[in-house]
């Protein structure tokens, strides 16, 4: 692992902890991610105009959002973990490199496509939305690019220099930051496309 990986090498051994601080934790992420989704659906909804009484109830709307949530968020990270190789050297030949940076541009385009037409209620085709997709998954790979180096060039040189890194959570916070801004402005371009 680029950061902590020279911390947690020596010391390796099983993971204890508070069986209830893992549950509630879990739980709020979750919870959190679910109302995420549903705001990224809500503002779909607006982006199509979407009449109130034809868009999701309140049980099926969560149970969508729970259900892409859990099958969009395993894609996501197999994209930034394909990413992360593939700009982090672990994949060093060029063929693979770009391979690698393709099929994660791939998942990508595939998760926001499948975002931005499931999570509304709109009846709502490929073609239309395509050109937002292609660019939050244009916006998505720079992001995930960029934070792969960064993690593996920055974060460990400090590592290096010092023992006590700066908190790596506020620079993964604004890392999301980013990812959120390119997922609220994809739809954007789709509506003129209808």
């Amino acid at each position: 692992m680029p950061v902590i990986g020279p911390q947690i090498s020596g010391h390796v051994g099983s993971l204890t902890g508070n069986t209830l601080a893992l549950v509630v934790g879990v739980a709020a992420a979750v919870w959190t991610g679910l109302g995420v989704t549903l705001a990224i659906g809500n503002a779909l909804d607006h982006v199509w105009a979407v009449p109130q009484p034809d868009r999701h109830g309140f049980v099926k709307a969560r149970i969508r959002a729970l259900l892409l949530l859990a099958s969009l968020g395993t894609i996501t990270v197999a994209a930034t973990a394909t990413v992360g190789l593939a700009t982090a050297g672990t994949i060093t030949p060029a063929i693979p490199r770009v391979l690698g940076i393709t099929a994660a541009f791939g998942i990508d385009l595939a998760v926001f496509l499948a975002s931005f037409r499931l999570l509304t209620a709109a009846p709502v085709t490929t073609r239309p939305v395509l050109p937002g997709a292609v660019l939050a998954a244009v916006r998505s790979l720079l992001q995930q690019a960029l934070g792969g180096v960064y993690v593996t060039q920055v974060l460990k040189g400090r590592s290096r220099r010092k023992r006590r890194d700066e908190p790596a959570w506020l620079k993964e916070m604004q890392v999301l930051y980013i990812e959120v801004l390119a997922t609220h402005d994809g739809p954007e371009p789709c509506v003129g496309c209808s």
